[in-house]
Parts: structure tokens; C-alpha cells; sequence
């Protein structure tokens, strides 16, 4: 199982990054954050060595991602207790809490109908709670990255952002390309909030009908799966659930070609 999930996140994973300024330029804000020449000259400054000084990092040890594989979406979130998949109108998800797996197999498939469905099994003792084996997110080194250009300054449902430009090659995609994506940085912590990808991407097989997908979307960072246990799930033993959410999770991937193809 955790092979499957590595195998996923390869796909989408992106390069690091790692942060200092002897200002605050979070301290340099105006009320409608509407920045004079010299305090944004001082955010260009400060953002050039950002990525590679202690300033850096994500406001949350995991990553969330919401794509569109061209007009699929694809969802994928993974912490240590949890996980979930969106492809177009189906989901796989599962999470673990006091001792109990949980999953939620909702699919929808034209020869075989849909389904929505809870299923809970115990977790045997000695097994490894940690079944998800997730690890930080990779913005964690600076490997692969690029530079860093200040854009803007906004406001977001109440919170202050500095926009970036980040290119880098082998970023998302293309390891040979050099892309650029757009960031958000909260203004007063300093921490990456999230990531805005658009892009392309291409399969291993030369010969598939979908080989060349465009990719857009946002990857965010978080340090939890919002979860609420069922009143109902249907009882099966630890084996069964695992199986029934990878054959899941697998059937998924290859219902959608392009997104199969980019998967080989």
C-alpha cells in the first residue's frame, strides 16, 4: 500500500524550497496594504535570499493538492492518519482514529452504478499506525529551486500575502524546462501558504491517444484531514478494507486515460 501511494505522489510531488531580512517586511504594511516604492524595493530585496535563509517554510507539514488533469479533477491529501482521493465525481478516502480504520469508497461507474459507502475495521496490534508513511512536504530543502521574483501584495479573507514568482527547473512536469509558478507567502509569519500550478505534463508512452495534459490548480499546505467518524460503516477485517480502498484508488487512476498515462 505504501508503494501505491508513493507511486501517486512521485507524480505530483513537488521540488523544495527552504527562508531572512534584517526588517520585518511584515511590519511594512500599510492598512490597505498598498506599499510605497521603497517598501516594496525592501520585499524584492528581502525575497531574493527568502528561500534559501531560516526565514522559510509552509504553514503546514503536509501537502493538499486540487488539480485539473484538463477537465478532471484530481484531488490527493495525505498526513499520517489519513488520506484522500478525488477523480472527477468519485472519492477514496481513509483515516485512522482510536485503534479503528475508516474508509469511504464513493465511485461512480456506468456498468456497475454508484456507490457510497462507509467501511470501519479494527487495526491489529502491532500493525503500524503510521499505515500512510507521510512525510513532510518536499518545500522543505531548496533542492531544484530557482529564483524568486516579489509581485504584489494582497489581501485574503482578512490575511495579508506577498505574491512570488518561483521558477525552478523540475518543479512539476518537465525536468528539463525551466517553469514558473505563482506564491503566496503569509506577510506577517513568512510561511508559504500555497503554490498556483499551471503547466503541462506528459506520459511515458509515446504512442497514448492523451499524452500531453494540461495541469492547473493549487497545492496548499496542511497539517490535518478534516474527518468525522460515521454514524454506519460496514464491518470488514484490516485485509479487506486495505484491499478494498488500493483496488479503489487504482481503479480510479486508469478510469481516466490521461491521467493513467501520466501515472505510467
Amino acid at each position: 500500500m505504501k508503494k501505491l501511494i508513493a507511486a501517486i505522489l512521485a507524480v505530483i510531488m513537488l521540488a523544495g524550497l527552504t527562508a531572512c531580512i534584517s526588517e520585518d517586511p511584515g511590519k511594512l504594511l500599510t492598512d490597505d496594504t498598498k506599499l510605497s516604492a521603497k517598501e516594496k524595493e525592501q520585499r524584492a530585496e528581502y525575497y531574493k535570499t527568502w528561500a534559501s535563509s531560516e526565514d522559510f517554510g509552509t504553514e503546514g507539514k503536509y501537502m493538499s493538492m486540487d488539480l485539473m488533469f484538463g477537465e478532471t479533477r484530481f484531488v490527493m491529501q495525505v498526513t499520517d492518519v489519513g488520506m484522500t482521493m478525488v477523480l472527477g465525481d468519485s472519492e477514496a478516502a481513509m483515516f485512522q482514529k482510536d485503534g479503528k480504520m475508516y474508509a469511504h469508497i464513493k465511485a461512480v461507474a456506468e456498468d456497475s452504478g454508484a456507490t457510497d459507502e462507509w467501511y470501519v475495521a479494527n487495526i491489529p496490534e502491532g500493525e503500524d499506525p503510521s499505515m500512510f508513511d507521510a512525510e513532510e512536504n518536499d518545500f522543505q530543502d531548496g533542492s531544484g529551486f530557482g529564483t524568486v521574483e516579489y509581485v504584489d501584495t494582497v489581501k485574503e479573507d482578512g490575511k495579508t500575502y506577498d505574491v512570488l514568482n518561483i521558477t525552478g527547473k523540475g518543479m512539476f512536469g518537465d525536468e528539463d524546462t525551466d517553469q514558473t509558478y505563482k506564491g503566496y507567502v503569509n506577510a506577517d509569519t513568512h510561511k508559504l501558504s500555497r503554490v498556483e500550478i499551471s503547466t503541462t505534463m506528459e506520459g511515458a508512452d509515446e504512442n497514448a491517444e492523451n499524452k500531453t495534459v494540461a495541469v492547473t490548480g493549487t497545492i496548499r499546505f496542511i497539517d490535518a484531514i478534516d474527518f468525522t467518524v460515521p454514524a454506519d460503516a460496514t464491518e470488514q477485517s484490516y485485509e479487506e478494507l486495505s484491499m478494498t480502498f488500493a483496488f479503489t484508488m487504482m481503479a480510479l487512476l486508469f478510469s481516466n486515460p490521461a491521467i493513467a498515462n501520466i501515472m505510467e
